[in-house]
């Protein structure tokens, strides 16, 4: 009994090893189920079937004939896009592609085929797949560009210009052989690579559209996005060479803007802002960008009287931003707090002389006083405004509770200490206490 039953799972085993399909017999099953297709979304499935069937053996996920399969089945799937596209644009529809991402499947299979032969006659199949796939790929960049899907887009348009090179290192005809078509490739690649913030990808295609002296201003901006983030002194000298090819530019001038501003070179940025102004007279945030320059540097300065020409300038802009944005809470609140300032100067004045009882030392308190209370009065008006804007402003909540306090207005200054307190404990003030 025992050789019976031994005898049994012999002949199991036997058979389960002979319906086991090997990998070329999986690729010729493979091959079959696609030549099948001829066109016909309903017979997409069967040959999916066979190529997963097909690429699950260990042998064939490097083979450069399982992978050339597996390539031509997306180009079948892509087909069938391009043909339904050209059917309803002679009816004059508007054809939504289905297989968008076939075209990129199909280059990353026939792409890896490549690497496994260096038979010729296998070569010169794969790069006749290749060749079907490049005009696919494109296709589907294009659709996914409609589809607003900037990722697999730049990914799609960036695999036609490596299925080229592959082709051309083959010397097999490539779409983007003319010089004009492969440049207008790498600029829409370039261009997309911006939308999909897949700059560090592209930088040699950046390069390769400045050597070609095709490049635009974005390009400049697109490459300091990538190198500042590891070197700021590189990305400054591609910055200004963009400046210096393109100097109307305003992306790039803001770019530079805000380089210096990062860096604190103050001087530098004045000269930028002035410039950015020119260029975009109506646009209140350069004027408020230079007050604040201006302002900063009055702090800074130690002369005087350069400082006083500094804090002048920057009244001047601030003023200006807010005859072009009545509404502009930088400015407002930054005119409140120059007179702040002052009035903070003259808050010091008296602290000196706080120990100074004789008549003179009290007179020159009051005086003191006097004009800092003056000053208060000057900001009040525009820290209320600021406030009525955005309730929960720290800086305007905190100027408000001190200029309340040297009134003293107690109840005010209660109102906006709370008011502090609720914001920096992570609340918010549901409605402005000066309400417009």
């Amino acid at each position: 009994m025992k050789k019976l039953i031994l005898g049994i799972l012999a002949l199991t085993l036997f058979i389960g090893t002979t319906n086991a399909q090997t990998p070329v017999e999986l690729i010729s099953k493979a091959k079959k189920a696609i030549k099948a297709i001829g066109g016909k979304k309903e017979k997409l499935k069967d040959a999916e079937t066979a190529v997963e069937e097909m690429m699950k053996a260990s042998e064939n996920q490097s083979n450069w004939e399982a992978l050339l399969w597996k390539g031509k089945l997306y180009n079948e799937m892509a087909s069938i896009d391009n043909l339904q596209r050209s059917t309803q644009q002679l009816l004059g529809k508007q054809y939504k592609a289905e297989f968008t991402k076939a075209g990129l499947m199909a280059s990353d299979a026939l792409l890896e085929a490549l690497k496994g032969t260096q038979d010729k006659k296998q070569i010169k199949e794969i790069t006749s797949a290749l060749s079907e796939t490049q005009v696919n790929v494109n296709n589907n960049g294009s659709d996914l560009t409609d589809a607003k899907d900037y990722v697999n887009a730049y990914k799609s348009f960036k695999s036609v210009l490596t299925i080229h090179d592959a082709l051309k290192a083959n010397g097999v005809k490539s779409t983007m052989d003319k010089a004009d078509d492969y440049n207008k490739q790498l600029y829409y690649t370039a261009l997309l690579s911006t939308y999909s913030e897949m700059e560090k990808d592209a930088m040699p295609i950046y390069e390769k559209l400045i050597a070609a002296k095709k490049d635009t201003s974005f390009i400049y901006s697109s490459m300091y996005k990538v190198l500042v983030e590891t070197d700021r002194a590189k990305a400054l000298t591609v910055l200004e060479e963009g400046a210096k090819k393109y100097p109307e530019d305003t992306q790039i001038l803001f770019t530079r803007i805000n380089h210096y501003l990062k860096d604190g070179k103050l001087e530098e940025l004045i000269t930028q802002l002035k410039e950015a102004i020119k260029k975009e007279p109506k646009n209140a945030t350069l004027y408020s960008t230079l007050g604040n320059v201006l302002d900063n540097l009055a702090q800074s300065e130690k002369d005087e009287a350069k400082a006083k020409a500094y804090a002048e300038e920057s009244m001047v802009y601030f003023n200006k931003t807010l005859e072009i944005d009545g509404k502009n809470v930088d400015a407002i609140y930054s005119i409140g707090a120059s007179f702040y300032n002052k009035a903070a100067n003259f808050s010091k004045e008296m602290k000196k002389l706080e120990s100074d009882f004789s008549k003179e030392g009290q007179k020159k308190y009051e005086a003191a006083e006097k004009a800092m209370i003056a000053e208060f009065d000057k900001a009040l008006p525009y820290f209320q405004k600021a406030e009525s804007i955005n309730p929960n402003d720290r800086n305007t909540l905190i100027a408000l509770k001190e200029i309340f306090a040297r009134k003293n207005d107690l109840e005010k200054t209660k109102e906006f200490k709370a008011r502090f307190e609720n914001v920096e404990n992570g609340g918010k003030n549901k409605e402005s206490y000066f309400k417009q």
